[in-house]
Order: structure tokens, then C-alpha cells, then sequence
């Protein structure tokens, strides 16, 4: 990561842990959230002139290789770090590791655009973003409902500051998106 953030943009999909931002942060650079999908990606890469981006489905995008993926420049990157580091690949993640966070969720429902007009409903005391989908915004915890854009399903991703704290949230969404 150090190589990678000398340069002041780097971009991560809007279903990334907020700890990503942070380490870009710290490090100098400026964090930019995206939609979710390659082609978003690379778009918005070439209008920041964007040294890096990643998304949650491992994918990882450089302004070196054409802004396009490249699993063995970031198979590279990850050996390096492990000769330096000297340390399972498993320890040096779970430093980063810090918030709870749930595996993407699918949910059928029969009208994704009442349901999502619901979410806003019930959380507009929150920090409502609409950049993919419904982002709700509190201070220890966030979540993102999506549309897929592949195949009709609304898709949940959600992070906490701790892990009591997303089950009780989780929880509020799940009946939200099960009704």
C-alpha cells in the first residue's frame, strides 16, 4: 500500500470497509468512493487521473496497466509486501481487519424501488447518499442497499464499529428487506 498511495488520488468502490479510506488518507492521498462496476471505475480513474482503485470483488485497477485490472501486478505487489513484511498474509490483513462486516447479501423483493424509498424512510434521520443505490450514514456504523446490475436482486453490504452493533443493525435491515 505504501507504493501505491505516493499518488494524491486513489479510488474504492462504496461496498469497501471506511478503514481502506483512512489508510489512503493517512497515508497522503485522497480517498474517492465509487459505484460498483468496472466500467464506473474506469471512468471515473481517467478524469482524476487516478494512480490506483480497487473494489470489493478483487478487483484492482492501475493507471500504469491502462486503468484497467490486472491480477498479476497486484499478485506482485501482495508477494513484495509478504518478502518485506515476513509475515503470514493472514497476520498483515488482520491489522487492517478492524471493523465487523458482513459478506454481500442478496434479497428478492418484489419492488426495489418501494423498497429502497422505504430504507430512506426509516433512516432519513441518517446520512442518506444515493452514488449506487441507498448509503445510510451513521457515526459507528454504515450500509449500502443496491440494485445489482447484473441480475434483479437488491444487494446489502454493511460495516460497524463493532460486531454487536451491525447484528442489532443488520437485523433492521433484514426485516426491511425480507417484507
Amino acid at each position: 500500500l505504501h507504493n501505491i498511495v505516493s499518488h494524491p488520488i486513489i479510488l474504492h468502490d462504496l461496498r469497501s470497509t471506511q478503514r481502506l479510506a483512512q489508510e489512503v488518507t493517512a497515508h497522503g492521498a485522497k480517498a474517492i468512493k465509487t459505484r460498483v462496476g468496472h466500467s464506473f471505475i474506469k471512468d471515473l480513474m481517467r478524469k482524476n487521473h487516478a494512480l490506483f482503485a480497487s473494489e470489493l470483488a478483487a478487483h484492482y485497477y492501475f493507471k500504469e496497466f491502462f486503468y484497467c485490472d490486472n491480477a498479476i501486478l497486484t499478485a506482485i505487489f501482495v508477494l513484495e509486501i509478504l518478502s518485506q513484511k515476513q509475515l503470514p498474509l493472514s497476520e498483515i490483513v488482520a491489522e487492517y481487519a478492524t471493523y465487523a462486516k458482513i459478506p454481500e447479501t442478496n434479497f428478492k423483493v418484489a419492488d426495489k424501488e418501494k423498497t429502497l424509498q422505504k430504507i430512506k424512510e426509516v433512516f432519513s434521520g441518517h446520512t442518506i447518499e444515493e452514488l449506487d443505490g441507498i448509503s445510510v450514514i451513521a457515526d459507528t456504523w454504515w450500509a449500502n442497499i443496491r440494485a445489482s446490475n447484473t441480475e434483479p436482486l437488491l444487494r446489502l453490504n454493511m460495516e460497524a464499529h463493532t460486531n454487536k452493533e451491525l447484528q442489532e443493525i443488520k437485523v433492521k435491515f433484514e426485516s426491511l428487506l425480507q417484507e
